[in-house]
């Protein structure tokens, strides 16, 4: 006879008292890194197109003679890669948030009594002025509550080296494309070659924030498998 999902709330279970179930974010996780490395292929398509741009921009400052259908070309490329990309946005977002609320949980089922609730660590990501810590400040939290050592206190803290880089490349990717997003039209070809330079930086910083949420995704998804087969090495917890 199989055994049923553990529940924070059983009493054979050594895990917190504030009636949560376990279940394994790892589906979530490989929905989020689908997400992620499809944008990732987009920023690559786009740092191709901004190249083509740099080409044609260079072409008018050597005094070269540029056609009308190179600048519709670039146009209708830029436009569709724009309404890709803000599709990917928002898909990363969603499956982003599901895992993160997910994990939340999990903390709680494990035994950690947040201060954030799993809910707030989501919605925080939506509220102007605090979503520049709040969220970071959730996610150690369950980073701390997820350590593999079942003898570990949940308040203790611990390194977070790869959470403090991801959400400082994070909020740097969102501030270049916030100035992205206040570019005036060029003034003349060299201006506009310094805007698509800065186009580069903004896309690597993004790159980097991607990986890294990568990174984050898959290290705080086997944290928590770990740390609950060391709880409950012989129960079936909810997938």
């Amino acid at each position: 006879m199989s055994l049923p999902p553990i529940t924070a709330s059983s009493s054979a279970s050594p895990l917190g008292e504030q009636g949560e179930m376990y279940r394994s974010p790892r589906a979530r996780a490989k929905l989020v890194t689908a997400a992620l490395v499809l944008d990732l292929a987009a920023l690559v398509v786009v740092g191709a197109l901004l190249w083509d741009s740099l080409g044609v921009a260079r072409a008018i400052i050597a005094g070269d003679e540029v056609s009308e259908a190179s600048f519709a070309m670039l146009e209708r490329r830029g436009s569709e890669m724009e309404l890709i990309a803000g599709c990917l946005l928002v898909a990363c977002a969603v499956m982003f948030c599901l895992w993160t609320y997910r994990v939340a949980k999990n903390a709680a089922a494990m035994g950690a009594r947040l201060t954030i609730s799993p809910g707030w660590s989501v919605g925080y990501y939506f509220i102007p002025i605090v979503s520049w810590w709040m969220p970071y400040s959730a996610m150690t939290q369950v980073w701390d509550a997820s350590d593999p050592d079942p003898r570990s206190d949940p308040y203790q803290s611990h390194s977070h080296a790869l959470l403090l880089g991801w959400w400082l490349s994070w909020l740097a990717s969102r501030g270049v494309h916030l100035v992205v997003s206040r570019w005036e039209e060029p003034a003349d070809a060299q201006a506009w070659a310094d805007q698509i330079t800065l186009g580069f930086v903004g896309l690597a910083v993004e790159a980097v924030a991607v990986v890294l949420a990568i990174a984050l995704v898959w290290k705080l998804t086997r944290r928590q498998e770990a740390r609950m087969a060391a709880l409950m090495p012989s129960a079936r917890v909810a997938s």
